[in-house]
């Protein structure tokens, strides 16, 4: 069973939708409601489940699909419902006769759904193949970004007469691109960017804004605002922190790095648009949240250099002042920052626990 959440394009909800049009797969979004507007509905089946969330237009009550999601936690009290979720693929709107379906099901169980009123309840329940349907196959690795672009620019285009969307630049994180290699959907966990230290991180964003009305300049469409990227963590640092949106269409790039000892730590980048003029509204700042991990030739590094350190025991005195050198140098490629991280959490491992705490006893 997979799950459809609808908002509203009324203020500040619209706001949701323009969110979730910029994030990346595999991101985190948390919606919230009053807990009548979920029905009948068991939340405790809505943990893990496939969803689609929908914009609905209040003075048509037309609904309009924004972006496939996973829900990763629903917490729930007698007042309120919080539903935290991944969003993943953008919807095919190709898929018009399954969108068909899903409307008719909604108007079939929907309590209200009055024009220029409003819809109760906002959450329902609806078959998993009716949502696959309607977001289409797959996307493969290779054409992740073109597809996902093209999809995302098709659903801003079918919002174009929802409230407040015509004067929307809409971003979208499309791409994250580690030393040139566009990351793996697999790095994202938990909403979070598994980071490797020694690494440069390119961020590549989307923006779009609707063409202005007949007989208008097209220079007037859009006026010129920046995206600043914004550091939070000592072992991140921004290396190209600042790009400026000037057209009704383009692609940014932001870049940061992530420095020896980010392991263990983690930090968070923000994607922020400043300097927006009044008459542009715009996507809320894109939060990146970094966590460190060790990569391949750290473990690696870690394997030979214990293996030289054991050894280093049991050689000939000649050989120890090698041995020595050799895992001075693996350390210093290491970076002593990274190396001390490790040292940490091996240090606190559940096994070195385990002996610490019987030489304790002894």
């Amino acid at each position: 069973m997979a799950f459809v959440l609808v908002t509203n394009d009324i203020t500040p909800y619209y706001r949701d939708a323009i969110a979730l049009l910029a994030l990346r797969h595999g991101m985190l979004y948390r919606f919230r409601y009053d807990r009548s507007l979920i029905g009948d509905i068991d939340v405790a089946k809505m943990n893990g489940a496939d969803g689609l969330v929908l914009l609905r237009q209040r003075t048509t009550a037309k609904l309009a699909p924004i972006r496939r999601i996973r829900i990763n936690r629903v917490t729930s009290s007698a007042y309120f419902s919080f539903l935290e979720f991944l969003v993943t693929d953008f919807p095919d709107l190709t898929k018009t006769s399954d969108f068909g379906v899903l409307i008719a099901t909604l108007s079939r169980d929907a309590a209200e759904n009055h024009v220029g009123g409003i819809m109760r309840p906002l959450v329902y329940s609806a078959p998993d193949e009716l949502i696959q349907g309607i977001c289409g196959s797959p996307i493969d690795a290779a054409s992740e970004v073109s597809i996902s672009l093209d999809r995302w620019r098709a659903v801003i285009d079918n919002l174009a007469h929802f409230e407040h969307m015509s004067s929307t630049c809409f971003l979208n994180l499309y791409s994250i691109e580690e030393d040139g290699t566009e990351v793996s959907r697999r790095r994202m966990r938990d909403g979070m960017l598994i980071a490797y230290p020694h690494a440069n991180y390119d961020l590549g964003i989307a923006s779009y804004a609707f063409p202005p009305a007949p007989g208008t300049d097209a220079d007037d469409a859009i006026s010129e605002f920046t995206l600043v990227a914004k550091v939070d963590g000592a072992r991140v640092s921004a290396v190209r922190d600042v790009a400026t949106v000037v057209s009704r269409y383009d692609l940014h790039r932001l870049t940061v790095r992530a420095q020896s000892g980010i392991e263990g730590v983690g930090a968070t980048v923000t994607i922020q648009p400043t300097n927006v003029p009044k008459q542009i509204s715009t996507t809320p700042p894109i939060t990146i949240p970094l966590v460190g991990h060790f990569a391949g030739w750290q473990w690696f590094s870690l394997i030979v250099g214990t293996g030289l350190y054991v050894a280093f025991f049991f050689v000939p005195k000649v050989w120890a002042g090698v041995l020595q050198a050799i895992g001075i140098i693996i350390v210093a490629a290491f970076g002593k920052d990274s190396a001390a991280a490790l040292i940490r959490l091996l240090w606190n491992s559940v096994p070195l626990r385990h002996v610490r705490n019987a030489l304790e006893h002894l």
